[in-house]
């Protein structure tokens, strides 16, 4: 990453595992860099922002973050498309309750559990496939025993998927619907 004489300012922030991928902000835009491929830049949902492309999941999804100043706001990037707003992404897929999401960190190998931190504040993690409790990148038994362990009242929950207060058999119903690999 040799910027060459125009001065370019830029910082790699993240690797692939495998080590084939290098993501960061170069001049003002995320890039991210595949080995034998150019660089490519691209702009977070906030285009006069900073970009900074920090993890890389398996299946390519991208997360990062728009920077301004002190302010910050986090973006995801599923299958190679244009970085959207996170909390707006999550929020389409069925996720209750998400805060705002400054700084997004690091993305699983499934590509639906992110983690990062609001600027100077908490920590927060968010399951993009909301009835895969367990974690495991499918809706599957798992699921349901989680379910049961929490059976009863249980307000703001992740097992609550239905948003009721208490852990029950419809929310058992939620995870047989969505049974299967996650999105």
């Amino acid at each position: 990453l040799d910027p060459g004489p125009e001065n370019i300012v830029g910082e790699v922030l993240g690797i692939r595992d495998d080590g084939s991928v290098l993501l960061g902000y170069w001049d003002g835009k995320a890039f991210k860099l595949e080995e034998g491929q150019p660089i490519e830049l691209f702009s977070g949902p906030i285009e006069a922002w900073v970009g900074n492309a920090m993890d890389i999941a398996d299946d390519g999804t991208i997360i990062g973050f728009d920077s301004f100043s002190t302010t910050r706001q986090a973006w995801i990037r599923p299958d190679g498309g244009a970085p959207v707003n996170l909390r707006s992404h999550a929020l389409s897929l069925g996720a209750t309750d998400v805060p705002a999401l400054s700084v997004a960190m690091r993305v699983s190998a499934s590509g639906n559990i992110v983690i990062g931190h609001n600027f100077f504040e908490n920590a927060w993690r968010i399951n993009l496939c909301v009835p895969d409790l367990s974690g495991n990148g499918a809706v599957d038994f798992a699921d349901i025993l989680a379910i049961i362990a929490a059976w009863g009242p249980c307000t703001g929950c992740d097992e609550d998927l239905n948003g009721s207060g208490d852990v029950g058999f419809d929310d058992i119903l939620v995870v047989i619907g969505a049974w299967g690999p996650c999105p």
